[in-house]
């Protein structure tokens, strides 16, 4: 028994099908498509896949000549027939859009006779002609635009109609399924009969237009302030998955590209965290809870494995101690983050500001008296900000805690001192026909790494709830200034691999902040693979989201970067409530419509956003 479900699988075998010799093919496979049997096509397929006979790109941004033929109307526009009623069209301009050629003839043959022209408020009829070329021979039709129309074979349909759904779809949630019967609706209460334009060519007919609307995607997708930054590149992207997506039977097959390049791991999970005995950190962070204190044999315990593996950190411990087996509250929350099953370098960046500062401290320096370097600390270090805020004696450093800021910065610096600038040289960047990013075109290719075979190594989960017929849903990222700079399609449940693969092969230089609901898994993501492209940016979770990270330290969250309140870590969010609005539209088109209709539709929210932006600088 053979399977004919449309899935990923039949799908390619169709496809393979369609393109096989019976001499290079397997008899099993042969057996396999004899018992298929013929591919049985739907009566209206035709109708389905027509394309437009117009061929002129639409603009989207309506220029004056454009307004003031839609202003004028079709009517107005195309000379009727006083014999037989019917408005005559003939090919727009002088030159062969084949060839390039200048049309001279003016012998025109009829290609379409009494067919009905839509517009939004009646239906006209016309007779449609083409001329043929006489240096290429071949046939140059009517496009309709010069009569604010689409041209569509057997029948047209006015600018005004589509542009009004267009408007509609942009700014509202209404489906063009709705649309068409609002339209139907209206022509029937003026007795007008429409029965020859079927839902389907309806359809047919706002593909076709959306395929001919001529936008600059790639100045669309890109911000006006961020293009200042060094490379052009944004610094600050905040970044999450939207469950907008399309049945999964309705994928197209493409070739897996063939990652060449094969990069061993450098770092450990182990050798990143400053604890690494799990009974230790647990002790630990028993010791720095308010709750209760501590029962003496843990405390005994806890001292005991610190003395033994920790040497600074029990140093640390025996100096602030005052008998209550209970932290005392100015140290809490440095203690706490020590104890996260998190890396070192979350806690102290391995960035030069970070590297100057820690370096200033470890010599004697007493930064409180230094302005410009207090308020560095307080941006890049907060947990240290806090620690000397929270007890002013700790500066300049007693001996106890130097050598705690000394063993914990040669932990944090681990990741990157195994690790070396990786070389992505590939034959050929490999095309992402899912991923869609205008102006961060692919610059190689993302590569195999060894820790590719690993389980993740985060202490956090996120948990996924997806749909049974439907793809997971697109993956977006925006700058700080809310302008998204693209998305792509996520083929199975949102994982730190899309965030990573669009930064490691897109950004000639990683984002100085990525915010992100998940950012401490995409921080041990990144850092297990190319550590030294990823040393200098910041790892954050949103406000929002923060709640849910109980394990994690202090230091991922974005509150705790006073530099950094400006933000709206909500911009991903609020966009991607307003694609909720297509959702009922897209969600059971081809894979090719699902993509256009959501990179006009951002793209529209990005144009506005830029206006407004370039307005205030």
């Amino acid at each position: 028994m053979v399977c004919n479900r449309p899935c990923l699988h039949t799908n390619a075998l169709k496809l393979y099908r369609e393109n096989m010799t019976h001499d290079n093919t397997p008899e099993p496979i042969q057996h396999i498509f004899e018992n298929m049997g013929s591919p049985k096509l739907p009566q209206n397929r035709e109708k389905r896949s027509s394309k437009p006979i117009s061929f002129k790109p639409i603009p989207f941004h309506v220029t004056q000549d454009f307004k003031m033929k839609i202003n004028t109307g079709f009517k107005k526009l195309a000379y009727q027939d006083p014999t037989t009623g019917r408005y005559v069209l003939l090919p727009d301009g002088h030159l062969c859009h084949h060839c390039g050629h200048a049309i001279t003839t003016q012998q025109f043959t009829a290609t379409h006779e009494d067919i009905p022209v839509f517009l939004r408020d009646e239906i006209a009829r016309a007779d449609v002609f083409s001329v043929t070329c006489s240096m290429c021979e071949r046939v140059v039709p009517c496009d309709g635009q010069e009569y604010s129309v689409l041209n569509m074979g057997h029948f047209l349909i006015g600018y005004d109609v589509l542009r009004d759904y267009l408007n509609n779809f942009l700014h509202g949630s209404r489906p063009v399924y709705t649309y068409f019967r609002v339209w139907e609706d209206n022509l029937d209460d003026r007795g007008i009969t429409h029965s020859e334009l079927t839902y389907h060519r309806f359809l047919n007919a706002w593909y076709g237009f959306l395929s001919l609307v001529d936008v600059d995607f790639r100045n669309g997708f890109s911000c006006p302030l961020c293009e200042k930054n060094e490379g052009g590149l944004p610094r600050i992207i905040i970044c999450d998955g939207t469950s907008l997506s399309f049945r999964r039977d309705m994928m197209t097959v493409h070739a897996e590209p063939e990652e060449t390049c094969y990069f061993e791991r450098t770092s450990t999970h182990s050798s990143r965290v400053f604890l690494r005995s799990r009974q230790t950190r647990e002790l630990l962070q028993r010791y720095c809870s308010p709750a209760t204190p501590m029962s003496e044999r843990d405390h005994k315990d806890l001292l005991s494995a610190m003395s033994t593996n920790h040497h600074t950190l029990h140093m640390f411990l025996l100096s602030i101690d005052d008998g209550s087996r209970r932290c005392p509250p100015p140290y809490r929350r440095f203690l706490s983050d020590i104890s996260r099953n998190f890396p070192v370098c979350s806690l102290l960046p391995s960035s030069p500001p970070v590297r100057e500062l820690v370096q200033m401290l470890l010599s004697g320096v007493n930064i409180r008296q230094l302005p410009g370097k207090w308020a560095a600390l307080q941006a890049h270090v907060p947990l240290l900000f806090d620690l000397f805020c929270a007890d002013a004696s700790l500066i300049p450093l007693p001996i106890a805690l130097h050598e705690l800021l000394k063993d914990m910065w040669a932990v944090s610096q681990q990741p990157f001192k195994q690790s070396t600038s990786l070389n992505h040289q590939c034959d050929s960047v490999p095309s992402k026909p899912r991923a869609y990013f205008p102006s961060l075109p692919l610059l190689h290719c993302r590569g195999r790494y060894g820790a590719d075979k690993s389980p993740p190594d985060s202490s956090c989960e996120k948990t996924f709830r997806g749909h049974p017929f439907l793809l997971p849903g697109i993956f977006t990222i925006f700058c700080e200034h809310g302008i998204c700079y693209g998305f792509e399609l996520m083929e199975s449940c949102e994982s730190a691999n899309i965030p990573f693969s669009i930064f490691n092969t897109r950004f000639t230089k990683a984002p100085s902040v990525v915010i992100y609901d998940f950012a401490c898994n995409l921080h041990a993501y990144c850092l297990n693979r190319d550590p030294i492209f990823f040393q200098e940016t910041r790892f954050l979770v949103d406000r929002f989201h923060w709640k849910n990270h109980k394990a994690c330290p202090s230091s991922y969250h974005l509150s705790s970067y006073p530099s950094l309140s400006h933000l709206n870590s909500q911009v991903n969010e609020q966009a991607n409530a307003g694609l909720k609005k297509i959702k009922g539209q897209v969600s059971y088109m081809s894979e090719d419509h699902f993509l256009s209709h959501c990179e006009l539709y951002l793209y529209n929210k990005n144009h506005h956003l830029r206006k407004s932006l370039l307005g205030n600088h």
